[in-house]
């Protein structure tokens, strides 16, 4: 889902304003309009997501009140607000608040020299006049934000004086508000003190003339570049303002700007109406605007900021710097904020950059930028406070009406819906987290029929750009296609934002030294869960996420390609390595306290699928900018894309169910023909599919490792040929269903396979344990919380064979078996489910580093239970290499200091011809 992004830099680009509150607002919501803070965290309990597509907002609101569609992904109007919630409409729509929104709206600025691009303009090369600091300090003075959030918003939002908005109050700079000690850094609306601005504007104090004089003959401003007081042909003015209209509110607050501009600054103003995609070429690719309505949805810190930071302009390709504000004591305040070691540290960075990012280059009561540039590059207008509509009963697509022949929906058409989310800040819709894709079901079907039940969730745009490409996909409507194919290792908790493991079992955090510099830096140690894979049945391992981090986006450079979306998400890896196939570390180079959110929640892509791409597209033979590089949308999430129309107006996706074969239909040019769709097939589905989850993990000697080392005296073998490893095995009825009394119960069945039998890719031959199987009982209270069924056992694993390298394996089973019936009417549509969970476990000594792979994986190291030349081979190999070194290894730092030298190369070879004895 797309849960990943909400931690990083942007959840989505430019194009969409979400919301939050930091505290919850809203959250399950029920019928009676009663909300609480449960939600589910497996399904999804639909069989299909279809996302039907409309031009624009008004026609997606049409269709809501047609019973076209089930559920909206954009706020609604206060006319709206109004409407749905008296009758009649209030029996059929409801409509939710979610709260003050982490996003904003803005007037963003192009500060460049020059216009770089020539898409439409044909300027290319020419001077830019919105890059004179005083023409943006003027165009600052003419925005009334009173005007627009009361009259054009009519109070669904409020005001915002910097780029952070009071959805964050932490960040917020308390002065920079109307009446604060730093009021007059708002700018507020004053037309005659624009004109002043701009009367008084002199780049080039000699020639001691006005820049931006009025022509008396037109009544216009002209750029008098030359000084000499006339208009020359080349000093005609006017700004190129790129004015959305696929949004009702944004096209009026651009139009009344225009207004301003024209009526107060005698500017002429060409607005330019595009929708989403017509902006695109011009803003974001070509950069040849003046202006802009531009909106950002945004994450829970504040390292958004980064957004105008220099070193995020580039040209050609889209960049988040697409206006080229150029700020190097900006740069510096963002830099700090972003290697902050503590909150205070983080929150006083971002007070100082908002101080500078609001600073006119000309003197305004003492405050000054000292940019060359000036600062400036947006002025910030409001956040919304938003409410969304859904419909109260499954539409079915028919407004309820049962149809015939029976298409297979009219069991569940007028029932009411179920599992409904509001995130905070974010609405029920599938824009932010995607939890209600996952939790929603109609009343009395708490799983879908494996074919027929189905959310329809309205898009306002009528087509997608990249739906299928997750690398360069950067508006709203393709990141939520795509997002729902793919997850992360972690996720935010929708109402604390805490980070919880997804992906990954569990996370650790950890201080580290750097042996180069002797600072203090942080580390995050993952622990990936087992049974997990891709939709192609592949599983999802150690070198994915090695992949994905760290290598990709140097590979797609390297071949020439813009970095991808996350690229600021992993700038600050020093190092990452593979403990062992479930475990990795990774090294960060800074203290800061947003590091674990940067790497944690980064999407993870499938190793196997984009390294291929990338070595097509390295030979010339296939595009990865086009919208499916991967038409098969390979991913690990709870969807699996499966057509995309747009002649039909529809984009669908089908719930990532075990067993699931599918060959997705793109339209024509959307997918490479050197990459073609195929039939792919997951034998294991979505791995939170199922409603009980698993967890098994060894608690000793090393907590969560998979390998375990021998206790021995240097150079000496170790006098044990085995380890008693504790197992822990824990089992959560994750339903929050109270029909059955919230309980589930289930035979929990627990194998061992001994490293005579086992390899790298699996167990051998299964022996279960005494004692099992058992029946458990898991329950949930009616209040939501969950008593998990945890059990230690100690099984003596001995070390594994050097003749043949294996290690032992834990498995635990689970079985569905009751209760059968959820009412007299309803069938349990768990009862015969199957979950598994394979936990390898290597015994060897710390000294055996190397020698096999994981299931031939040469990227993930794995013991082979001896010591020879192969191991004294590459500690030599890595010798004086450290965290960011390009020999660095980490398997050969046996002291554990962040180094391989001699202590470690010389501790290798003592061991050196050590086997572990046949088992």
């Amino acid at each position: 889902m797309k849960k990943e992004a909400f931690n990083a830099i942007v959840i989505a680009l430019i194009i969409v304003v979400l919301c939050i509150s930091i505290a919850p607002v809203m959250a399950w919501t029920y019928d009676d309009c009663t909300s609480d803070e449960k939600y589910e965290k497996f399904g999804p309990r639909t069989d299909n997501l279809l996302f039907v597509m409309y031009s624009d907002a008004p026609g997606e609101y049409t269709g809501l009140e047609a019973g076209e569609i089930d559920m909206l992904e954009w706020a609604i109007t206060k006319d709206l607000v109004d409407k749905w919630t008296a009758p009649p409409w209030n029996e059929k729509i409801k409509v939710v608040s979610y709260g003050a929104e982490l996003g904003f709206f803005l007037i963003d600025i192009n500060c460049l020299p020059t216009y770089p691009g020539d898409y439409e303009r044909g300027a290319q090369g020419e001077d830019n006049p919105t890059r004179v600091p005083c023409m943006r300090h003027a165009l600052w003075h003419v925005m009334n934000r009173t005007h627009v959030t009361e009259v054009i918003y009519k109070g669904l939002a409020v005001p915002i004086y910097t780029p952070v908005p009071p959805s964050l109050p932490a960040y917020q700079h308390p002065d920079i508000i109307p009446g604060g000690a730093k009021e007059v850094l708002t700018h507020p609306y004053d037309c005659e003190y624009a004109k002043q601005i701009l009367d008084t504007c002199d780049e080039d104090p000699a020639d001691g003339m006005p820049d931006f004089p009025v022509n008396p003959d037109t009544g216009w401003r002209f750029w008098d570049k030359n000084g000499n007081g006339v208009e020359d042909p080349d000093e005609y003015l006017e700004l190129w303002f790129y004015i959305r209209i696929d949004d009702p509110l944004r096209n009026a607050m651009g139009d009344y700007f225009a207004d301003e501009i024209e009526d107060c600054l005698q500017i002429r103003v060409n607005r330019r109406y595009k929708d989403v995609y017509g902006a695109w070429f011009s803003v974001m690719l070509e950069h040849e605007f003046n202006l802009y309505t531009g909106g950002w949805s945004l994450g829970a810190d504040p390292d958004h900021l980064v957004l105008w930071h220099s070193d995020y302009y580039w040209y050609p390709g889209f960049c988040y710097n697409y206006g080229g504000m150029n700020c190097s004591t900006y740069d510096y305040w963002v830099d700090k904020l972003l290697e902050a070691p503590t909150w205070d540290e983080l929150k006083e960075a971002c007070y100082q950059a908002q101080l500078i990012f609001n600073s006119p280059y000309t003197p305004e009561e003492g405050y000054t930028c000292d940019c060359p540039g000036g600062a400036m590059g947006s002025i910030p207008v409001l956040s919304f406070q938003g409410f969304k509509a859904y419909r109260r009963r499954y539409t079915g697509g028919t407004d309820e009406q049962l149809v015939s022949p029976d298409d297979g929906e009219n069991q569940y058409r007028g029932l009411t819906w179920k599992g409904i989310v509001n995130v905070p800040a974010m609405g029920p819709d599938p824009t932010g987290m995607g939890y209600s894709m996952l939790n929603m079901h109609p009343e009395c079907h708490p799983m879908g029929d494996c074919s027929h039940m189905t959310i329809r969730v309205g898009f306002k745009v009528d087509e997608l750009e990249k739906p299928g490409n997750p690398v360069y996909a950067e508006w709203l409507w393709d990141n939520v296609v795509w997002g729902l194919c793919h997850e992360s290792l972690l996720a935010r908790d929708p109402y604390t934002w805490e980070w919880m493991p997804w992906l990954a079992k569990d996370y650790e955090l950890f201080t580290w030294i750097d042996p180069v510099t002797g600072e203090e830096k942080v580390g995050v140690r993952l622990h990936l869960r087992p049974n997990v894979y891709w939709s192609d049945g592949e599983p999802v391992t150690a070198a994915d996420v090695m992949y994905s981090l760290v290598e990709m986006d140097d590979e797609l450079m390297a071949i020439g390609l813009p970095p991808p979306w996350w690229y600021s998400n992993v700038v600050y890896i020093k190092s990452m390595y593979i403990i062992d196939p479930l475990n990795i570390e990774i090294l960060l180079d800074t203290k800061s306290v947003l590091a674990v959110g940067w790497v944690g929640g980064s999407a993870i892509f499938p190793k196997h699928i984009w390294k291929h791409l990338i070595e097509l597209a390295a030979q010339g033979k296939i595009d990865l900018t086009i919208p499916a590089p991967d038409p098969n949308m390979i991913g690990a999430g709870p969807f699996r894309f499966a057509e995309y129309n747009p002649e039909g107006y529809y984009c669908k996706l089908v719930a990532n169910k075990p067993g699931l074969e599918i060959e997705p239909v793109w339209p024509t040019g959307f997918w490479d023909e050197d990459y073609p769709p195929k039939l792919t097939k997951n034998p294991y589905g979505y791995f939170r599919y199922n409603p009980v989850y698993v967890n098994v993990h060894a608690v000793s000697p090393e907590y969560y490792l998979t390998r375990f080392n021998l206790p021995h005296d240097p150079g000496k073998p170790p006098t044990v040929t085995s380890l008693p490893i504790e197992i822990e095995i824990t089992l959560k009825n994750l339903w929050l269903n109270q029909c059955s009394g919230g309980y589930l119960i289930v035979n929990k069945y627990v194998y061992y396979s001994d490293p005579s039998v086992s390899t790298w890719c699996g167990p051998g031959e299964l022996e279960l344990l005494p004692g099992y199987p058992e029946d458990v009982i898991l329950e949930t209270l009616p209040d939501g919380t969950i008593i998990p069924h945890k059990e230690n056992i100690i099984k003596e694993i001995p070390a594994g064979s050097a003749a043949c390298g294996n290690p032992a394996w834990i498995k635990v089973a689970i079985h569905i078996k009751g209760p059968e019936m959820l009412d007299s009417e309803h069938p349990n549509p768990w009862i015969c489910r199957w979950i598994n969970f394979t936990l390898p476990i290597a015994i060897t000594i710390r000294e055996d580093t190397a020698g096999q792979f994981y299931c031939g994986n040469d990227q993930i190291p794995a013991p082979d239970f001896k010591v020879d030349l192969y191991d004294v081979y590459r500690a030599a190999m890595a010798f004086a290499s450290y965290p960011g070194h390009p020999a660095w290894d980490s398997v050969h730092d046996i002291t554990g200091d962040y180094q391989v030298d001699l202590a470690d190369y010389y501790a290798i070879c003592q061991m050196f011809g050590w086997e572990a004895p046949a088992p």
